[in-house]
C-alpha cells in the first residue's frame, strides 16, 4: 500500500505526530520544522533533505510553508494553515493553483471579540488615566464615556464581527456592519444596519467606535488611510484586532497627533514587534497589545482537532472544512 507523505511544521504539531499517524496506517507523518528553520539559515544540507521530502508531499500542515513550496512539491494537493488568516501564505502561484487551502477560522473568534470590546472600554472609560492617578498618588475625578446609545461600527462582518455586534447589542449600542458580501443596504441579526463595502465611508460617519474584523487581502491593504480617518468623527475611536497593514500607521499617528480622531487600539501591526521609532509609541490616545487577542490556552488542541478531522475526511475522499477561497483571500 502507497504511503501518503504529510509534512507538519508548526510547534502546534510538534508532539502530535504519532497521534497524527495513528489515524491510518497510509500516512506517513513527518515534522519537518527544525529543517526549515536550518534552511532559512543557510543550511543547505537540510536544504537538500528538505527537498527530498517535498518531493512525494502530499499534504502540508502549519503556520509558515517552506519557501517555494509548488515548485519543490510537485505532488502537492492540499495546504492546512494553523491560522484564521492566510495573508502570510496565499501568494500568486499558490494562489493560481489547484492546491486545496484550509484555515483554522472560527477557533478564537469570541477571544478575539472579547479582546476587541475589552478596547472599546479602556478607551471609553480612560483606564489609562487611571493607572496614571494611581502611580501618582492623585484624585482626580474626570468624566469617563458611556456606551449606551453610541453607534459601534464594524468593519468585517464575518465571525468575530458578529461577536462583537452581540456585545454591543448587550450594552444598548446600535451597531452598523460592513462586508463583502453585502450588494445593498440592509439590517442582519445584531446589526441594525448592515452596508457594502462602497459604503464604508457612510460607517465611518456614523459611528461612535470603529473595530476592524476583516482579512487582510489586496483590496484590504491600507483600507483606513488618511481619507478614512478624516471621515471619522472627531469624537471617535479606532480598534484593530485583524490585521496591521489594514491600517496606514502614518497617517494614523498624524490623525491621533492632531485630534482627527479621539483614540485608538491595535493589537497588530504592519512590522512585528512594534518598532521603537514608530511615532504611535509617543502618543497619549493610542494603547497596544502584543498581537495577543486571538490566545487561547486551548488553541494547540483545537487545531489539532480540526487537521484530524479534515485528514479523515481527505483520506475518505469528502469535502473538507474550512476551505479558502483563494480568489478572495479568506
Amino acid at each position: 500500500m502507497k504511503a501518503l507523505r504529510v509534512l507538519v511544521n508548526s510547534p502546534l504539531f510538534e508532539d502530535t505526530v504519532p497521534r497524527i499517524a495513528a489515524m491510518d496506517s497510509r500516512l506517513e507523518v513527518l515534522h519537518i520544522g527544525r529543517m526549515m528553520k536550518a534552511e532559512r539559515a543557510g543550511d543547505t544540507v537540510a536544504s537538500r533533505e528538505l527537498d527530498d521530502l517535498l518531493e512525494t508531499a502530499e499534504v502540508v500542515a502549519g503556520m509558515r510553508l517552506p519557501d517555494r513550496l509548488l515548485r519543490r512539491a510537485p505532488r502537492l494537493k492540499w495546504v492546512q494553515l494553523t491560522s484564521a488568516g492566510v495573508d502570510h501564505a496565499l501568494d500568486d502561484t499558490l494562489r493560481a493553483s489547484s492546491v486545496v487551502l484550509t484555515n483554522a477560522a472560527n477557533l478564537h473568534s469570541f477571544a478575539i471579540a472579547e479582546f476587541a470590546f475589552t478596547a472599546c472600554l479602556t478607551l471609553a472609560k480612560n483606564v489609562r488615566e487611571c493607572y496614571r492617578q494611581k502611580e501618582e498618588r492623585l484624585w482626580q475625578p474626570y468624566n469617563p464615556i458611556i456606551l449606551r446609545g453610541k453607534t459601534m461600527g464594524i468593519v468585517g462582518f464575518g465571525h468575530i464581527g458578529r461577536r462583537v455586534a452581540r456585545m454591543a447589542n448587550s450594552f444598548e449600542m446600535g451597531v452598523i456592519g460592513l462586508r463583502r458580501s453585502q450588494a445593498a443596504p440592509g439590517s442582519a441579526r445584531y446589526a441594525d444596519l448592515v452596508l457594502p463595502t462602497t459604503q464604508l465611508w457612510r460607517l465611518l460617519k456614523d459611528s461612535d467606535f470603529v473595530v476592524l474584523t476583516l482579512p487582510l487581502t489586496r483590496e484590504t491593504h491600507h483600507l483606513i488611510g488618511e481619507e478614512q480617518l478624516a471621515r471619522m468623527k472627531r469624537s471617535a475611536f479606532l480598534v484593530n484586532v485583524s490585521r496591521g497593514p489594514i491600517v496606514d500607521e502614518a497617517a494614523l499617528a498624524s490623525a491621533l497627533e492632531h485630534g482627527v480622531i479621539a483614540g485608538a487600539a491595535m493589537d497588530v501591526f504592519a512590522v512585528e514587534p512594534l518598532p521603537d521609532d514608530s511615532p504611535l509609541l509617543t502618543l497619549p490616545n493610542f494603547f497596544y497589545s502584543p498581537h495577543i487577542a486571538g490566545w487561547l490556552a486551548e488553541y494547540p488542541e483545537m487545531v489539532l482537532e480540526v487537521f484530524l478531522n479534515n485528514l479523515k475526511r481527505y483520506l475518505n475522499g469528502e469535502k473538507l472544512r474550512n476551505l479558502v477561497n483563494k480568489r478572495r483571500g479568506y
